[in-house]
């Protein structure tokens, strides 16, 4: 039985809107699933269920083989962190601050602060590389930088498992690849999340979930996944895949509508 997060024919709704049905899938543990397809596929509300902040409507998702129901909430953001889509910092906070509020699942009723809580937040500091930027306003770091911040605030919780709702949106290339590495650091961590570039997916990812339509079309190593003829099912494109001189790792090159696939001529 899998011991981390999965969902067993869920089926996924707001009110009485319909996004996903029958899904079921089992996180790998102790390494990185990207979740991909296109826009509105249901990839956020499959993260938003594993999470337990989408109670599924049919089907039940399981944290060590336990349905999240009757796993107390609190306890349960100790073992599995979430990152949002787009998350917004209060004003004026500060680095530690923010980072310090990772801490909220493992403290008491009075929030009073053990030698565990700073050894967290001054580990998820170091890891990130944020350390000297501590006292620094929130509002006032680059993108790159503010995303690390609350990675870092998610690495403070010191949960064995964590949700990344697209976490490279809105960076400029060095920035997605300086979260992106940064990731695959955390050896050992659980990591499932969001990606809209399916060649970042690919290289970065030991585990791949497609979707399309509310519905999963693949799961599997990123060659098992990243094929011509998933992505073309999937995104509806025609595509080359080929392996990525940098890493082996599939990488897709699309055809546009005024490129000829040199296998049509």
């Amino acid at each position: 039985m899998n011991q981390g997060l999965a969902a067993h024919k869920v089926t996924l709704a707001y009110e009485q809107r319909v996004i996903a049905r029958d899904l079921s899938v089992a996180i790998p543990e102790g390494e990185i699933t990207s979740i991909i397809g296109p826009n509105g596929c249901g990839k956020s509300t499959l993260l938003r269920a594993l999470s337990g902040l989408l109670e599924p409507t049919e089907g039940e998702v399981t944290f060590g083989g336990v349905p999240l129901k009757r796993i107390p909430r609190k306890r349960f953001a100790t073992q599995v962190g979430l990152l949002p889509q787009t998350p917004i910092a209060p004003a004026g906070i500060t680095v530690a601050d923010l980072v310090g509020r990772g801490r909220y699942p493992h403290q008491g009723m009075f929030g009073r602060w053990a030698q565990e809580d700073y050894e967290a937040v001054a580990h998820a500091l170091e890891v990130t590389q944020l350390s000297g930027l501590a006292e620094r306003v929130v509002d006032e770091l680059s993108g790159g930088q503010r995303q690390r911040v609350w990675v870092a605030m998610a690495l403070a919780q010191r949960a064995g498992t964590l949700l990344l709702d697209e976490p490279t949106t809105y960076l400029d290339v060095a920035n997605q690849l300086e979260v992106l590495d940064l990731l695959v650091e955390l050896e050992g961590t659980t990591i499932a999340m969001v990606l809209h570039d399916m060649n970042l997916a690919a290289r970065y990812s030991g585990h791949i979930i497609a979707m399309k339509n509310g519905a999963i079309v693949a799961q599997g190593s990123p060659e098992e996944v990243v094929t011509e003829a998933i992505m073309g099912e999937v995104f509806g494109i025609r595509c080359r895949v080929e392996s990525d001189p940098v890493t082996a790792s599939p990488v897709v090159h699309p055809y546009g509508r005024h490129h000829v696939s040199p296998n049509a001529r």
